[in-house]
């Protein structure tokens, strides 16, 4: 009998398991149905009761099916099953089956078994899938209660991208089709139909999406929240122009944006940023009108914004992004012609008297402004003394301006910080970094990836006195780490700039 690997999850990690290739692809039985079909030489429900108090066997079987809820998706299948025939068939029911997680090599026939056995399937993971030509697209009708797919990254004809698109289910709520190059406007036209609550949308590399599509977006769904765009190159300032018009963010719902600066022109990205501006500023003054007293106005309009390849953008759009006072989490890459006094806009500004400064993005928790020749001493300190203190991700990869003045207030100020990097920076010696088990307690990675003057004793010091802290050297190995603890450049930030839902994928 054939043998293909499957796996079931509810959070990042995958279990894996082992079933039979032979599948029913016309019908889903009810799974209870089939337990009581098959036959095992496991022990009858009572032969592991030895104690007389123990009475879990006892319990109704509603019960039992909502005590194993809580317990890990890796216990349900591999450890459950094993027990006996009872827990067995508990294991197996729906609504304990309604997260899943494929490798990227499993065989065709296993997916549609997978999904088949999964009638209240509700969050679907299934990256790179290498063989899910004429087996997703069709299996997928049978997924009525699917709230979240991720299918990043899996090769579709168009034709099969169509079919998806067709039966998907109108419960969806967050799909990621990242890098699938078939995702044009006809999938676009059809989804936006099938799934009109959908709240998340992860196009980035869909290379043939372009400013229609996006206009029938902004069009249609009223609900979205997230959209990422990013690595979409061919969106022009039209395209983006048909966001600031859209429901979704007069009425606020759109938070999250994520794009690609390589067409879009400063003027076009200026004009952009100043609509989503105005847009919050009505929102603000509604809600103060109704609710004068409510801190509310906290979480209104943009909270993150991410813009690649900034090559084309000035001074006048970063002053612009200052505006958008609710700000969490800010990504500027490659603002090549961007001045120091402009990015310092951003966080702080003189008042009229010059006795007082204002801070202006002071809500930041996260913020990547790498190879960006403007940020110098000046700015970090800028930016340390308006949200310093909040911030948990900081990354100023490539920006060679940046002295051990500026580390050294990052390290004094940044007391919340979780990851820091610096790669890049061939100037800076690091001896400040050594006040990090006691200024930044809670720092998880340090990437100094060609930093070339920082001191090998400064860094294994740091890695003895936090042995759970990431240290990256110059050549991008943990430092006092095994030979596997290399380090992937901005994994974190991808895995950030998904959006899809939180409770699995």
């Amino acid at each position: 009998m054939n043998q293909g690997s499957l796996t079931q999850d509810s959070t990042d990690e995958e279990y894996e398991t082992s079933i039979s290739v032979n599948i029913l692809e016309t019908e889903v039985h009810p799974l209870q149905q089939l337990c009581s079909r098959i036959k095992f030489s496991l022990p009858p429900s009572n032969e592991y009761v030895t104690a007389s108090d123990t009475y879990i066997h006892k319990l109704p079987f509603d019960i039992l099916i909502e005590i194993f809820k809580y317990l890990p998706a890796s216990d349900l299948l591999r450890n459950i099953p094993a027990v006996c025939q009872l827990w067995y068939n508990a294991s197996h029911v729906p609504t304990l089956r309604t997260s899943l997680s494929l490798r990227s090599q499993i065989p065709s026939e296993l997916i549609l078994r997978a999904i088949l056995s999964r009638p209240m399937l509700r969050v679907l993971r299934c990256l790179a899938l290498q063989h899910a030509e004429y087996v997703l697209a069709d299996a997928i009708k049978f997924c009525r209660m699917l709230t979240c797919l991720n299918i990043g990254f899996t090769a579709l004809s168009e034709r099969e991208t169509v079919i998806l698109a067709q039966n998907l289910p109108p419960t969806l709520l967050h799909l990621n089709v990242e890098g699938l190059r078939t995702i044009e406007i006809n999938f676009i036209s059809t989804l936006v139909l099938k799934c009109p609550k959908l709240e998340a949308l992860n196009l980035s590399h869909c290379v043939s999406v372009c400013d229609s599509c996006i206009k029938i977006i902004s069009e249609q769904l009223h609900n979205l929240c997230r959209l990422n765009l990013d690595g979409v190159q061919w969106i022009t300032n039209t395209g983006i122009l048909y966001l600031t018009d859209s429901e979704a963010i007069h009425t606020g719902k759109l938070t999250d944006i994520w794009l690609d600066g390589f067409e879009l022109s400063n003027s076009g990205l200026n004009e952009f940023i100043i609509r989503l501006g105005n847009t919050t500023q009505r929102l603000l003054d509604f809600i103060n009108t109704l609710y004068p007293e409510c801190d509310y106005h906290r979480f209104l309009g943009i909270q993150q914004l991410w813009i690649s390849f900034c090559d084309n953008i000035e001074d006048t759009t970063i002053m612009s992004i200052a505006n958008l006072s609710n700000l969490t989490s800010l990504t500027l890459r490659n603002t090549q012609q961007v001045t120091p006094n402009a990015l310092s806009s951003l966080f702080v500004c003189q008042t009229a008297n010059n006795l007082n400064r204002k801070f202006i993005l002071k809500y930041l928790e996260y913020l990547d402004l790498s190879e960006a020749p403007g940020v110098n001493d000046t700015v970090v300190l800028d930016m340390c003394s308006c949200c310093g203190n909040r911030l948990h991700t900081l990354i100023l990869n490539w920006c060679w301006e940046i002295t051990d003045i500026g580390i050294n207030e990052i390290i004094h100020v940044c007391c919340c910080l979780h990851q820091l990097s610096l790669i890049g920076n061939s100037t800076i010696h690091g001896t400040a970094l050594s006040d990090i088990p006691v200024k930044v307690p809670n720092l998880v990675i340090l990437n100094l990836i060609k930093c070339g003057r920082i001191s090998d004793n400064i860094l294994e010091t740091l890695a003895f006195k936090m042995p759970n802290l990431y240290v990256f050297d110059y050549f991008g190995e943990r430092v006092g780490g095994g030979l596997n603890d290399v380090c992937h450049y901005d994994s974190s930030s991808v895995l950030v700039k998904v959006p899809i839902c939180s409770c699995s994928l």
